[in-house]
Order: structure tokens, then sequence, then C-alpha cells
């Protein structure tokens, strides 16, 4: 015999779910920010522009590779949650 779920349950593991994935975002966030004080420390330094460009790309490149993985992780939790809710 299958046991029944809450309706509350499926909700309840979304936002657990969501609020983990939240908070490795803004630890992404923090980091992006913390890059791009450094870089324009190291900028007045004078580092040469190449290793500029290349750390200011990584910067970005993280920022949105960490943008891109939560909007697809909200994605695919709200599609289970929908399934899960309307069975």
């Amino acid at each position: 015999m299958k046991k029944r779920t809450a309706w509350w349950e499926p909700m309840a593991l979304f936002a657990s779910h969501i609020g983990n994935a939240t908070a490795i975002l803004l630890l992404l966030g923090t980091t992006a920010s913390g890059t791009g004080l450094l870089l324009r420390q190291l900028e007045s330094l004078g580092l040469p522009p190449f290793a500029l460009w290349l750390l200011t790309i990584l910067d970005y490149t993280t920022l949105a590779a960490g943008a891109f993985l939560y909007l697809g992780m909200l994605g695919i939790h709200t599609w289970r949650l929908l399934k899960e809710l309307f069975k």
C-alpha cells in the first residue's frame, strides 16, 4: 500500500530546495562582487590589461553560470512540484 503524502509536503520540499539554491547563488554573487572589488584594486596597482580582462571574463562567467543553473533548477523543481500537486 502506497503512503499518501500530505498536500503541503511537495511545497515544503520545493521551498527547501529553492532556499538552499538561493543561499548558494548568494555565495556566488558575493564571490563575484568581491572579485569586482579586487579587480578595481589590481587596476589601480597597474596590473597588465590582459590579466584584468581575463579576470573580468572569469568574474562574469562565474556569475552567469550561477544564474543559469539557478534558473534551471527553479524550472525543474517547479515542474516537479506541479506534477506532484496535480497527479
